[in-house]
């Protein structure tokens, strides 16, 4: 018989969470949340830990969410062995994600190294390419995509509305609002009337300047704003991105209120 556990719409993330073996993380996690978006890479790639995952979904009344890996990836590289095998790990995140049942697989955009910001032009048109790529991927195993918004960082590509837009047009790829990394770039507002083509929503706090990850209501994200705006039409998971398991609590008793 599967066991029932709280917060169907709000999840946990957390790229620090692949550090510790899934085993002794997944029961502390659904002890709290009844959604984890699994961050696919080190000890938590789905080539490792999907056995495990399968059997636990199968006795629990939880649902998984997978973040694509992102450390070691780039899918517009201009290296063409880098950007392939980039591309292959996120298609086989997205067909081993499909397996076990996710609600959504969510990627980034190709990062910028020293030379490709020479060449920006390549930058958008290799993203593309991976983009529709990526996305026959997810039409053929049946599961929804979602490409993220970056933040303010000088290597970080495609961080506003229009850029993103132009890279899933065409597509059945969404969108994944950070509203953390849209707070660094100053795009919150501008992210909104996309709502429509939201899929996912990362939400973490900083104070305008740099990706700090903070405990909700920490910093000056308009949090406020934002739950007024999506709570009524937004259909999908509110993912708390957050350093450590006890600081996702924190920041998910603060979104309930938003969200009440």
């Amino acid at each position: 018989m599967k066991v029932a556990r709280p917060t169907r719409d709000i999840a946990i993330s957390s790229p620090w969470f692949s550090m510790t073996p899934v085993e002794e993380l997944a029961p502390a996690i659904f002890k709290e949340f009844s959604c984890w978006e699994i961050v696919a890479e080190h000890k938590h790639h789905l080539s490792v830990t999907g056995p495990y995952l399968r059997e636990y979904l199968s006795s629990h009344d939880v649902e998984l969410q997978v973040h694509a890996p992102l450390s070691d990836i780039n899918i517009s590289s201009f290296s063409e062995k880098v950007r392939e095998a980039s591309v292959a790990d996120v298609i086989d995140t997205v067909r081993m994600a499909a397996g076990l049942g996710a609600k959504v697989v969510t990627f980034h955009p190709g990062h910028l190294s020293p030379v490709a910001q020479l060449d920006p032009k390549r930058v958008v048109r290799l993203t593309k390419e991976a983009v529709r790529r990526i996305a026959r991927a997810g039409s053929e195993h049946g599961i929804p995509l979602a490409m993220e918004n970056m933040p303010k960082m000088r290597m970080m590509t495609f961080p506003g509305p229009d850029e993103l837009l132009e890279c899933i047009d065409g597509t059945e790829v969404g969108v994944c609002l950070d509203i953390g990394h849209a707070h660094t770039t100053g795009t919150v507002e501008a992210f909104l009337p996309l709502a429509a083509r939201f899929r996912n929503i990362h939400i973490h706090d900083n104070n305008g300047v740099w990706d700090e990850h903070l405990v909700l209501a920490t910093g000056s994200a308009p949090l406020e704003r934002i739950a007024s705006a999506l709570k009524d039409t937004y259909r999908h998971a509110w993912v708390i991105e957050a350093q450590n398991l006890d600081e996702g609590v924190q920041s998910r008793d603060v979104l309930r209120k938003l969200l009440d």
